[in-house]
């Protein structure tokens, strides 16, 4: 007899037959019943605006489903907040007050809100850790030219970009405290930040020729992945997708051909790029925005010519889609996926208010069911998982029930167990014997077929175990655990103490180089034991910094690490030393510099690498390697004159000031100034100077010509032989070939144009003589290296 399930089902099964007959059959158009529609979400009057589909995200979800989102008026940023899953908001709260602004959100997995938005060439970022009641104070995070921003979060890590996509920022405390930058060494026209659960950074830009950065490190080095073939695009929106089948950056665009239609899906980890096909996005350059997550789902929004937002959903990462989506008829919307319920939020503008609208039974989902307590095995056990599905799937869909390492990494992961079908379903699934004893195995389920994976389970193998390091080094902080219930009086003791000791929270503490056993002992009596070594640690001299001249302009210059290593530690044949890009690789051995002896620095002009110093028992000692590149000297020069004490400052912007050397010579060639370290040169005549800036490594040699000027307060022209006119002095029309000096009434009325050859005004205005007042100037002039210079002020003409 068929079941009340199953008659369901297939009610449900002829519904939506029904529904994709009717729709392919009258309409290209899909009007899918939402589950709330039209929500009304900004309060404002009707001067509210999202900002463009492509630019900004203004709507994100927490993990208990809280649908926030940031929106902006003439002169407010306000956020909202729906905690009934979009049926209804919360009054609005002011974020901040900002001009015309367009405003960035994101929550992180600890419920953070972040607000961030550009002001007045600033990037201006808020947060909030009361669920988005309350913001701290803004804090300003960098300086562009741009005038929208994107964001994304992971764990504690904080990572923005402007649209240019110039420069990354980054923090790995919440937002917390300042921001660390890694330039791109790009200007571009549209740029992201995107994350995948692994922790890695790209960066996916385009002027219209796409780009990619990476950054493995938290976004401490960035890495140019070269794609194949290069897309174009044009007013691009990206999303990345992190599942089973890879990791893969979408991105389309708008308004100009062929991105009308046209999209990519770029694999990361290989560059390659392939062409998709999204929806017409013809008239709205700004309109389109793209939506992914790990459960194979690309989500396409774009606007139509008359003005409709549309959704086009697909299941396959972009290869089909189903029928498009009718949303309302807007100027913008953006995208998310509620965590909790797996529902499709879709916020957008019409007619200077916000709405939103809620869809469910879009998309497909796999769930496992976290169990309560933990799972807690031993190797070779046998265990079944239960999973329920949501959407519709091929009855030869195969499901596999998937293992992770003992660190809860999924790289190297391990099939326990499938099961093929389209129901919700059971895998029996079988522990190796081989298993490391832990408790941070992480279980979940996935599809090849469907590029879908499930939530992870978390799970313990073997007890009792102890967890941690065999071997220390002196100074080394160790602690050792167990997935077992302590003894609740001595669950940990050391067999010699005078070589090590140990807590009763398994924390060790070295003492002298030595061996010792160290018993762990469970409540119910059952003990492990371990030998435990402590080693001495190699010592290290200095902080070594290597130098080299910049052959080919661009900062990049080759070095021998290796010269560092007599620098480094006394008698490094002795010692293993190898190189790494970050302390944090250096530590963990991860991705050893094998090109030591012909390294390229990878920051242009100056970079840091370290060295790891390893002796024969595996302890190691950490040190720095600055690179410098001596590059083409970049500075600016600060000029103070017209004043008693007139000077020249040399401010170098792409080194340290102490690497270089600075002299002076009057216009003659006459040394005044020898070289010094001192980039100041005070009670200066009027007149042409030449400054000189030499690295002092010997790689560059810079020089430039300066002009001072003095510009009287005031002039009497009584033809008695003083102050007669009003005369620059200092001012050179050899220097200066080019301008003029502009002499106003105090009506604004122009008296006087002299040009540089003639810097001087005897006190006349059409043939007649001017009244005694004051008058204001504004010298403009170009000199010979084509640098404008503007001075405003005014004087006093005396008739006496």
């Amino acid at each position: 007899m068929e079941t009340e399930k199953g008659i369901l089902r297939r009610i449900s099964l002829a519904k939506i037959y029904f529904i994709l007959f009717f729709s392919l059959f009258f309409n290209s158009t899909f009007a899918q019943t939402p589950l709330f529609s039209g929500t009304p979400v900004s309060d404002n009057g009707f001067s509210n605006n999202i900002g463009s589909a492509n630019t900004s995200r203004n709507v994100a979800i927490d993990m208990n489903g809280n649908i926030f989102v940031v929106y902006a008026t003439l002169s407010e940023i306000r956020l909202s907040k729906s905690t009934n899953g979009g049926q209804s908001f919360l009054p609005s709260i002011l974020v901040s007050a900002a001009n015309n602004a367009e405003p960035e959100l994101a929550i992180n997995d600890q419920g953070t809100v972040f607000v961030a938005w550009i002001d007045n060439g600033q990037i201006n970022l808020f947060s909030s850790i009361d669920g988005g009641n309350s913001f701290d104070t803004s804090q300003v995070i960098g300086n562009t030219f741009s005038s929208s921003v994107h964001m994304s979060t992971r764990q504690n890590n904080v990572y923005l970009t402007d649209q240019s996509g110039t420069t990354l920022y980054y923090n790995s405390n919440n937002g917390i405290g300042a921001f660390n930058t890694t330039s791109t060494g790009r200007v571009m026209v549209y740029a992201d930040v995107l994350t995948d659960q692994n922790g890695n950074v790209y960066l996916p830009m385009d002027d219209p020729n796409l780009v990619l950065f990476e950054s493995v490190n938290q976004g401490a080095s960035l890495t140019n992945i070269n794609l194949n073939p290069p897309g174009l695009v044009f007013f691009s929106s990206y999303a990345l997708s992190d599942g089973p089948c890879g990791t893969f950056i979408f991105v389309g665009g708008g308004n100009i051909s062929p991105s009308e239609t046209l999209g990519y899906k770029i694999d990361v980890e290989t560059g390659n790029t392939t062409e998709i096909t999204l929806g017409n996005n013809t008239i709205t350059s700004e309109g389109r925005t793209l939506y992914a997550d790990n459960k194979g789902t690309l989500i396409d929004g774009y606007r139509e010519d008359n003005g409709d937002l549309m959704l086009n959903v697909s299941t396959d990462q972009g290869a089909t889609f189903n029928t498009p989506i009718l949303v309302a008829n807007g100027s913008s919307h953006n995208i998310a996926r509620s965590p909790t319920t797996d529902n499709i939020v879709v916020v957008y503008e019409q007619n200077g208010q916000i709405f939103l609208t809620v869809y469910d039974d879009l998309l497909k989902n796999i769930e496992l069911i976290e169990p309560n307590p933990q799972l807690e095995l031993c190797a070779g056990d046998s265990f079944d998982v239960s999973f329920t599905l949501s959407g519709i799937f091929n009855s030869n869909t195969t499901w596999t029930a998937v293992l992770s390492d003992e660190n809860g990494s999924f790289t190297n992961s391990i099939n326990l167990g499938t099961i093929t079908t389209n129901n919700d379903g059971i895998i029996n699934c079988i522990l190796p014997n081989t298993l490391i004893n832990s408790s941070e195995y992480r279980l979940l389920i996935e599809s090849l077929d469907n590029c879908i994976q499930s939530n992870p389970i978390h799970l313990t193998v073997g007890a009792p175990s102890i967890i941690g390091p065999r071997t220390a080094c002196m100074n080394q902080n160790i602690q050792l655990s167990s997935l077992s219930t302590p003894n609740e009086t001595t669950p940990w003791t050391s067999s010699n103490t005078s070589v090590l000791s140990i807590d009763n929270t398994g924390n060790i503490t070295t003492i002298t180089p030595g061996t010792a056993e160290i018993t762990y002992t469970t409540k119910n009596g059952c003990s492990s034991n371990i030998t435990f070594e402590v080693f001495e640690n190699p010592e290290i001299n200095e902080i070594v910094t290597l130098r080299n001249c910049d052959s080919n302009d661009n900062g990049i210059a080759p070095f021998n690490l290796t010269d560092a290593n007599q620098h480094i530690v006394d008698n490094s044949s002795n010692f293993n030393i190898s190189y790494f890009e970050s302390l944090e690789k250096a530590k963990e051995n991860l991705d050893e510099i094998q090109n030591f002896t012909s390294y390229e620095n990878e920051i242009p002009n100056t970079d840091t690498v370290w060295a790891r110093v390893e002796n024969n028992n595996g302890c190691a000692a950490y040190t720095e390697i600055n690179l410098i590149v001596s590059s083409s000297i970049k500075y600016t020069t600060e000029i103070i004159d017209n004043s008693d004490n007139n000077s020249i400052q040399i401010i170098i912007e792409n080194s340290d000031e102490y690497n270089f050397e600075f002299s002076l010579l009057d216009s003659e060639n006459n040394v005044l100034v020898s070289f010094q370290d001192n980039p100041l040169f005070e009670n200066l005549n009027i007149g042409i100077y030449t400054i000189s800036i030499r690295d002092k490594f010997g790689c560059n040699l810079e020089t430039q010509e300066v002009s001072l000027l003095s510009i009287p307060t005031f002039f009497t022209p009584n033809n008695d032989g003083k102050n007669d006119v009003w005369s620059i002095e200092g001012l050179s029309p050899t220097f200066y070939t080019s301008g003029n000096i502009y002499i106003y009434n105090r009506f604004g009325n122009t008296i006087a144009i002299l040009p540089p050859e003639k810097p001087f005004w005897d006190g006349t205005y059409n043939g007649d003589i001017a009244p005694s007042n004051d008058y204001w100037f504004f010298i403009n002039l170009v000199d010979v290296f084509g640098k404008n210079r503007e001075i405003k002020g005014h004087f006093s003409l005396l008739r006496k």
